[in-house]
């Protein structure tokens, strides 16, 4: 196991059966280096799990009803949707890797929020959680 940045280390190729990244790719400020250095790391029937990613061509997000926590610059850096996830995957540097591709997003983190007020009421709990906590989850794989 491996936790830090991929780039600045001297990792072996192809060793890892999986490489996995969470709620990091909004905060990078150039995911297709990024992406590049992850999925040189997999074995060539290895996986690459990135989630925690913001939908932001969600229909919650395009009619104002979502709020992703710390949405502005500086904390993201990018805003995808499914359409540009393709699209740096798609781009030749990360493409060679990539043998199948599966996006799955999720655009309603108040959901999840939601989901976590219920479960605490039926707890008994008089704890709310907090704006923005929970899952925020994106997934790619």
């Amino acid at each position: 196991m491996h936790v830090g940045h991929v780039e600045d280390e001297r990792l072996p190729a192809e060793t890892y059966d999986a490489v996995i990244s969470t709620s990091t790719f909004e905060h990078i400020p150039d995911p297709v280096r990024n992406i590049h250095h992850l999925l040189r790391l997999v074995r060539p029937d290895g996986t690459l799990y990135v989630a925690g990613m913001p939908n932001y061509g969600s229909v919650a997000v395009r009619l104002g009803l979502s709020s992703f926590h710390h949405n502005n610059p500086p904390f993201h850096a990018n805003f995808f949707t499914p359409r540009t996830l393709r699209a740096v995957f798609a781009r030749p540097e990360v493409a060679a890797y990539v043998g199948s591709l599966r996006i799955r997003t999720y655009g309603v983190p108040e959901a999840h929020r939601l989901y976590n007020l219920a479960v605490a009421r039926r707890r008994g709990s008089s704890a709310t959680p907090a704006k923005g906590t929970g899952s925020r989850q994106g997934a790619l794989a």
